[in-house]
Formats: structure tokens, sequence, C-alpha cells
């Protein structure tokens, strides 16, 4: 404790030279806004792609298969685990959507 106490009473001379410098003069120019790296979806957008693709297909798709499609629909990068997170979930109890006819393969239930 005490080297830092007398590190901060006695800077070296490159520290001097630094705090030393004139400040940047603010611009009048307004700041221009930033978009978001990560576009923000509504609620449900994954999962109406993912309905529209099982539906385009016809059958049984593979989970990759479904994420792949599921990006290209969006334009947009999706976690991978949300894709199967959501099928799994989804693929069984009273609000089913999907139904699993093997071992990461899914189909869209009839009724929709």
């Amino acid at each position: 404790m005490v080297e830092l106490t007398r590190q901060l009473y006695n800077p070296s001379t490159t520290l001097q030279n630094l705090l030393n410098l004139p400040l940047p003069a603010a611009s009048d120019a307004p700041a221009r806004s930033l978009k978001p790296l990560v576009r923000q979806r509504r609620l449900g957008d994954v999962r109406d792609a993912m309905i529209a693709v099982l539906r385009e297909e016809g059958g049984p798709l593979k989970t990759a298969e479904i994420y792949d499609r599921v990006g290209q629909k969006l334009e947009a990068p999706i976690g991978y685990q949300h894709v199967k997170n959501f099928l799994n979930h989804r693929s069984r109890g009273e609000r089913q959507l999907f139904e699993r006819v093997g071992f990461g393969r899914y189909r869209l239930l009839d009724q929709f």
C-alpha cells in the first residue's frame, strides 16, 4: 500500500507529460447515432420462421437444417441452442407444435 501511495505522489515523467497534454476540443456537430450490433427481433419471429420452414418442407428436417434455413429466412444470425431448445420444448406437452420423428429430426404437426 505504501508503494502505491508513493507512486501516485511521484509520477514518472512520461505520465506527467501525458497528463499535461491539452484535451481535444468538443465539436459542435451532433453526435452520430450508432446502430445496435444485434438487431432485436420481435418475440415469436424465430418460432414463425421455424413453422414456415417446416411447412415449406412438408416433411421432417434435421435440427441443423432447420437452423440454417431459419437463419436464411430471417437474414440474421440466430443461436443454434435457441432453435434446438425450442424444438425440444415444443415437441412435447400440451402446447406441442412439432413432432420428434427421430434423433434430431422434427416435423410440423398436422394441425399447423
